[in-house]
């Protein structure tokens, strides 16, 4: 059995996608293979800046990483 290695290097917005979409695509075409996934991303959390207007609109609430 052989591993097929992907880097990605961003965990922003599109490298996160990148990496949801290469494990759809990996699924449906696994032929007895493994992948396995780098993301590589100079913070340790990804922040969504997407969904700031939530908690001022009031649909969300203040939630910080710790």
């Amino acid at each position: 059995m052989k591993e097929i290695t992907c880097i990605v290097i961003g965990g922003g917005y599109a490298g996160i996608n990148a990496v949801k979409a290469l494990q759809q695509a990996f699924a449906n075409k696994a032929n007895g293979k493994s992948l396995r996934l780098i993301l590589i991303n100079k913070e340790p959390h990804h922040f969504r800046k997407v969904l700031l207007f939530k908690p001022p609109a009031g649909e969300a609430d203040i939630a910080l990483c710790l």
